[in-house]
């Protein structure tokens, strides 16, 4: 329909503005680790290499670890336009963050329906998960296996599940299904062969934070796991890093704690492949941040859930208004619907205004704010 293209349009508008509406000043400061990504991209711009003479590497030695590649070549064209900043330094991660916004429409699309994807997409856009980690220079977003570490362990376990929940469609068109396994395959390959030749690159954060590789009891696993599912996590508090989450509000939104239980209960109702495969990813987004010890429940390492928390908000919204529609008749339907839109919309106001005027405050020491205007008077000196 064009109405729905119309919208898709605004709520793709709104996602934009939203990640790059004072980008250089919120959050304030620029984190060590935004600031060595930046340089590298600024490095490998006019010499090819990083900071530590290294040609075009695949991954990128940092203080006492290895970065991954995707976030910092994506960051050479920014940094050649506007320059060595926080802005250019941020901008890929506010435009992977319009992209998961679009990308999850057109998951939900195939999924559900065209309406229920518009909710999904509005949803995300405004989503305090999201918006934080498509302001700030972290590689949370991109290509995940060579972006975030938690990818590398949570793509090919989903990919597990895919294959088995889908393995008669799959068998039914396994030519078609060449070209996109080689494909991936040969995007593998270099992670592999690194993994294989040189752990140590690879490997370097998992050795320092998964709790079997410093002694931690397994049992602290399955503790670490249901904090993701906790209202507080998700709801009240969030991530206690004031990098990774704004005080006084929870991953998501306040407006989809009656839509998330409405939206899992459609998907049970109707238990087919495609719900099925949902609740796989439900079970499956914590496991990777689980298995760490420092700073858990940790909205980064469980970012890979943003979209799917979103999604099934969506679907609640459209199971209630379904049975508002048949209990209540269309007009009580629609005053309802227009209520909810009314609330959800006052409660991402309140947030995006408290998230622009106090969060950069609130945070500049968790992001070494002053840092920077040391640098350039020094440089001036």
């Amino acid at each position: 329909m064009q109405l729905n293209k119309i919208l898709l349009v605004v709520v793709l508008i709104l996602a934009l503005f939203l990640r790059i509406w004072k980008l250089d000043d919120v959050p304030a400061g620029f984190y060590s680790d935004e600031a060595s990504i930046g340089y590298d991209a600024f490095s490998i711009l006019h010499t090819g290499r990083d900071f530590h003479g290294n040609s075009l590497p695949l991954f990128f030695e940092s203080f006492g670890e290895w970065k991954n590649p995707i976030y910092i070549y994506a960051s050479v064209p920014s940094i050649a336009l506007f320059g060595l900043n926080e802005f250019a330094t941020r901008l890929p991660a506010a435009l992977f963050g319009l992209l998961a916004v679009l990308a999850l429409f057109l998951v939900a699309k195939e999924l559900f329906s065209e309406e229920l994807a518009l909710l999904a997409s509005a949803f995300l856009a405004v989503s305090p998960w999201a918006l934080q980690f498509s302001r700030v220079a972290f590689e949370a977003f991109a290509l995940c296996l060579y972006s975030y570490g938690a990818g590398r362990l949570f793509v090919p376990l989903f990919l597990v599940a895919l294959l088995f929940i889908f393995r008669a469609d799959l068998i039914a068109k396994k030519k078609q299904l060449v070209i996109p396994a080689v494909i991936f395959l040969l995007l593998s390959l270099p992670l592999v062969i690194t993994a294989l030749f040189s752990p140590e690159v690879v490997f370097s954060r998992v050795n320092k934070i998964g709790i079997f590789a410093q002694g931690h009891s397994p049992f602290e696993f399955l503790d670490n796991y249901v904090q993701y599912f906790s209202a507080e996590f998700l709801f009240y508090r969030g991530d206690a890093n004031l990098r990774h989450s704004p005080p006084g509000y929870g991953q998501l939104l306040w407006f989809s704690a009656p839509l998330l239980p409405a939206g899992i209960a459609a998907c049970l109702l109707s238990f087919d492949k495609r719900n099925k495969l949902l609740f796989a990813w439900l079970l499956l987004f914590p496991v990777t941040a689980a298995l760490t010890f420092e700073g858990s429940p940790h909205a980064i390492r469980s970012i890979v859930g943003v979209g799917l928390f979103e999604l099934f908000a969506a679907a609640g919204a459209t199971l209630l208004f379904g049975l508002a529609r048949r209990l209540a008749g269309q007009r009580i339907a629609i005053m309802s619907g227009l209520l909810f839109i009314l609330l959800a919309g006052a409660n991402a106001f309140m947030f995006t205004s408290d998230y622009f005027s106090k969060y950069p405050s609130r945070s500049a020491a968790w992001f070494e704010s002053g840092l920077g205007d040391a640098f350039k008077l020094e440089e001036k000196t």
